[in-house]
């Protein structure tokens, strides 16, 4: 990745060493998980490590950047926090995976008008252009077969880009989280109705989660996870979850293909 990218943020988390304790976060425009609202990060992502850090001896701060220049440096950083990251035993060793913070659902949208797409099997997908966001986590699922498959990828740094472009018909399927493929379409003007899934990746759909690189201190990572657990035992995570996926995925999407 980019050094001059990742001296930056390393020389952001350097009032880790003091009595702040401020967390440098990262994560990337991914309505509505993630997403920027006057001026200010919102979504559920950052609603549960509001929620989790509150009254504890911990503040943060976020900075939004495109998905993969955020995966990078907190991958290869110390001390940096990337939220909205889908956990794959790919990914497993490449990062410590401190709590989870949203509902995962991924798969492929066309448009609804869109009858000639049909895909059954993973074999049907190398009928279609695909529009993916890099280093995804259905990017990079497709992307490990794509050769096996002959898939046709068109890898962009931003979903509401892709979004646009398959509103647009510059391609046929829109690649990754099925939530925000339907917040997206809304936020750009169109009826989510337009939309309709077309095939889904059962073992994507995983918990996101806080997570920061192997170089960070153990020693921080240990009491983050502590706080973090905590939250979860206590049945918190579980009621911001359920709330948040009965709002947005309400006559949109039930866990199945069309």
């Amino acid at each position: 990745m980019n050094r001059s990218f990742l001296l930056l943020i390393c020389l952001m988390v350097l009032p880790l060493s003091s009595s702040a304790k401020t967390l440098e976060m990262l994560t990337d425009d991914f309505p509505p998980y993630s997403f920027q609202e006057n001026g200010h990060i919102s979504g559920i992502c950052i609603d549960v490590i509001r929620n989790v850090f509150q009254d504890t001896a911990y503040d943060f701060h976020v900075q939004l950047f495109p998905f993969a220049r955020a995966y990078a440096a907190t991958r290869d950083g110390k001390n940096i926090f990337e939220f909205c990251v889908a956990r794959t035993p790919e990914r497993e060793d490449l990062f410590q995976w401190i709590g989870p913070v949203g509902p995962s659902y991924e798969g492929l949208i066309a448009l609804r008008k869109r009858k000639d797409i049909s895909i059954e099997s993973d074999e049907d997908m190398s009928a279609y252009l695909i529009a993916t966001v890099i280093e995804d986590v259905v990017d990079q699922h497709l992307s490990a077969r794509q050769k096996e498959l002959g898939l046709k990828l068109d890898k962009t740094s931003s979903y509401r880009q892709n979004m646009r472009k398959l509103m647009a018909e510059r391609m046929d399927i829109w690649a990754g989280n099925i939530i925000a493929a339907f917040q997206l379409a809304k936020d750009l003007g169109h009826d989510p109705e337009e939309l309709r899934v077309v095939y889904t990746f059962p073992d994507l759909y995983k918990d996101l989660y806080l997570v920061t690189g192997i170089k960070s201190d153990p020693e921080l990572v240990e009491d983050l996870t502590r706080i973090f657990d905590n939250f979860v035992e206590k049945g918190n995570y579980e009621k911001i979850k359920e709330q948040f996926i009965k709002k947005y995925t309400s006559g949109y999407f039930d866990g199945k293909a069309e």
